[in-house]
């Protein structure tokens, strides 16, 4: 085998200019890297909440009540013993209602019972008032 003989120039052949193009390209690639990790799109913004807060439904004392604009009313029949009853209230999906259905209310006061409906947006509210009468025929 021959062996190769290097010289000091040949060695040394890079040129200033060289060394400064392969710096200059590794600042190059790392701000491209920077600015490519910084640019990723941020995360989805949280979508808007539901502003709905109505009475969907609400049924007490075995029957479904009649829900007409903030009144929900129901005439029992004569003779009907007037007891406290436990509501079964469906409202708008993420909504909130105080008192919470399946307490116990005495609906059959002049007052009635006043249930407030708040929406998963925390600013949108609706007041219903519930009332159980009894038919005097």
């Amino acid at each position: 085998m021959k062996s190769e003989e290097f010289s000091v120039t040949q060695l040394f052949s890079y040129s200033i200019f060289d060394i400064m193009k392969t710096k200059i390209l590794n600042y190059v690639w790392l701000l491209v890297m920077a600015v490519g990790f910084t640019a990723c799109p941020k995360s989805d913004p949280e979508p808007a909440k539901n502003n709905a807060c109505d009475i969907v439904s609400f049924k007490a004392g075995g029957e479904t009540w009649q829900i007409s604009g903030s009144s929900i009313s129901f005439i029992y029949p004569k003779g009907t013993t007037e007891n406290s009853m436990v509501p079964v209230i469906t409202i708008s999906p993420k909504a909130t209602v105080d008192p919470p259905s399946g307490t116990a209310q005495n609906f059959f006061t002049a007052a009635g019972v006043t249930y407030t409906v708040t929406a998963e947006d925390g600013k949108a509210t609706k007041t219903y008032i519930a009332k159980a009468t009894v038919a005097t025929k």
